[in-house]
């Protein structure tokens, strides 16, 4: 049986992420003209690249491991959208020997895959098979909220640059662990201070506090 850790870190702030918060948090009808015109595959925002200075510091501190103490990491992968290849070459920028790349099957959930959710389980199958024929045991993956929410069957959203540390074997699948281990915690913003664990279902994020 393969056994593996994952370190599932969701990208940085994007502008997406901003214009739904506008729309969710504020009642802003005309932040829908920003999610339309941004469209699917958005940018990080301004607050999403300073997210990351403070992140790559910690991450360079602890020889590019999310868990301080725990196993390096031996293969880095994000999906194909510009904010997960921005939030990955910012967290580990300086970081020359631990190899990246992208995985299609990564991709973020859709509108559409709101109403027919099967086209994105069918990536996270495809990211189980994946995982199969690896043979890296400890592997950073920057992806989004809703796939791992979806990947991990959880209740809530985790917020912008926090990691889950998860467990995953060829046998038994994804299980998580906690997030933030240790209390690893890149503070992004005063909203997203403390620990997680697994046996917690925090009101982290919106259901819509998407991608």
């Amino acid at each position: 049986m393969s056994k593996k850790t994952l370190y599932l870190i969701r990208h940085a702030e994007s502008l997406q992420n901003v214009a739904v918060k506008r729309l969710t948090d504020q009642k802003d009808i005309l932040a829908l003209a920003s999610i339309v015109n941004i469209g699917h595959d958005s940018a990080l925002s301004q607050l999403g690249e300073s997210q990351l200075v403070p992140a790559n510091e910690f991450l360079k501190a602890h020889e590019w491991t999310p868990r301080p103490g725990g196993n390096r990491p031996e293969l880095i992968v994000h999906s194909p959208h510009l904010r997960t290849r921005q939030t990955a070459a910012g967290l580990f920028k300086g970081c020359d020997s631990i190899p990246m790349i992208e995985l299609n099957c990564l991709y973020e959930r859709t509108a559409f895959e709101y109403l027919y959710i099967s086209p994105l389980d069918s990536r996270i199958a495809q990211a189980n098979a994946w995982l199969r024929e690896r043979s890296e045991e400890t592997i950073v993956m920057v992806g989004h909220g809703q796939y791992f929410r979806r990947w991990l069957g959880l209740e809530y959203t985790q917020p912008n640059v926090r990691v889950m540390e998860c467990c995953w074997s060829s046998d038994e699948g994804i299980r998580l662990l906690c997030v933030d281990p240790l209390e690893l915690c890149f503070k992004p913003d005063a909203s997203n201070d403390g620990p997680v664990t697994a046996d917690s279902t925090p009101n982290l994020a919106t259901d819509r506090d998407e991608k």
